[in-house]
């Protein structure tokens, strides 16, 4: 009888603390933030020398608590965010510059670009659309994620 009741107190607190975890990832990955965005948008850039392009996104958040913002994740790719000051207030800018590999050749004739190696391909953490990031941040040392939907292109930028 002893063994029953030991058993099943056991079961129990296994069960309450496997759900007390789901909930936990529930609210890391939750769409509720105590912050929106008045603005989301990206663009190319190009820079003035042969090769330096990239793209940057915007974010205007309009916040009502603490948070840091830490990382986007767009286009297959990942960014740091930098706060910047604006006249519209704090926005978040993610770069992500467009490198090509110095040891590669890149030629009109294809044979002459024997010897380049393939780039290696990871798998990305989240399946977004074209128009679709996920933002990564912080409230009190804790890590959250929140999916921002409905990114808006804007033209592309040359700079001289």
């Amino acid at each position: 009888m002893i063994v029953k009741k030991n058993s099943l107190l056991i079961l129990s607190l296994i069960s309450v603390l496997v759900l007390a975890q789901c909930k936990t990832k529930e609210q890391q990955l939750s769409g509720k933030t105590t912050f929106n965005f008045a603005k989301t948008s990206y663009y190319d850039w190009v820079g003035g020398q042969s090769g330096v392009s990239g793209m940057l996104v915007h974010l205007e958040p309009s916040i009502s608590g603490f948070v840091k913002p830490d990382s986007l994740y767009f286009h297959k790719r990942v960014a740091k965010i930098d706060v910047k000051q604006s006249n519209k207030g704090k926005i978040w800018v993610a770069n992500y510059t467009n490198e090509v590999a110095p040891d590669r050749k890149m030629c009109i004739a294809t044979e002459d670009e024997y010897g380049n190696k393939p780039p290696v391909m990871q798998k990305f953490l989240f399946d977004l659309k074209e128009d679709e990031a996920m933002l990564s941040y912080f409230v009190k040392d804790k890590k959250y994620y929140y999916k921002i939907s409905a990114l808006t292109k804007e033209k592309t930028v040359y700079y001289p």
